[in-house]
């Protein structure tokens, strides 16, 4: 098999999973950050420019990065408000202390 490699000596895989790993950063970036609503309300028209992109290449991505890519879409289709709270676990000594105020009269 042939490989080929780009201006930037990476061969094509290689260029790919830059690519992949940028957009899922900047995806996390908005989702985490709370940027990409700060940035709608500054910049919409760059907003919408970006969004139309990952609508359109969407298709063309390895799965895990489709998922994170849809998801952000997503997010910002509900005004950056997440689709389910994410609940942590309470420590044990939290959770009997609370378990103790509930019983008591």
């Amino acid at each position: 098999t042939t490989t080929t490699t780009t201006t930037t000596g990476h061969t094509e895989r290689e260029g790919k999973l830059h690519v992949y790993t940028d957009l899922e950063a900047i995806c996390k970036l908005f989702r985490v950050t709370g940027f990409g609503e700060k940035l709608s309300s500054e910049r919409p028209d760059f907003v919408s420019v970006v969004f139309q992109d990952l609508h359109k290449i969407k298709g063309e991505l390895e799965f895990r990065v489709k998922v994170v890519v849809e998801s952000c879409i997503e997010l910002r289709k509900n005004a950056w408000v997440p689709r389910q709270v994410q609940v942590q676990p309470r420590p044990m000594v939290r959770a009997v202390r609370d378990r103790a105020a509930a019983i008591a009269p």
